[in-house]
């Protein structure tokens, strides 16, 4: 279904750009509590270092989400709307904090 422009609504875009970032991040946070309350063992250097990571990175997709969201928000839009180079960072720290995930379940 596409939407209609409606004069003095500017589109539903930024909202649900906003609302992606939020639940990503949120996910990503809760993961990281997760890796910080382990079961099975002693908290080791690698369970502390992948939960604070993945909370680090969660602060960063909440910061990057509003930046985003404040760009489309804008009238009339940039021309530069494609993902920058933070988009980039977010998706290689998500993989990053996979491997960590994984390592973890390797030393268990």
């Amino acid at each position: 279904m596409t939407e209609r422009l409606i004069p003095g609504r500017p589109g539903l875009q930024p909202e649900r750009t906003d609302l992606s970032w939020v639940r990503a991040a949120l996910v990503v946070a809760i993961f990281g509590g997760l890796l910080l309350l382990r079961e099975g063992g002693p908290r080791g250097l690698l369970s502390i270092l992948g939960g604070s990571f993945a909370m680090a990175l969660s602060i960063m997709m909440m910061l990057t989400g509003a930046r985003r969201t404040r760009r489309l928000g804008r009238r009339p839009l940039p021309h530069h709307l494609a993902p920058r180079q933070e988009v980039l960072i977010t998706g290689i720290s998500v993989a990053l904090l996979g491997v960590i995930t994984l390592l973890m379940i390797g030393v268990r």
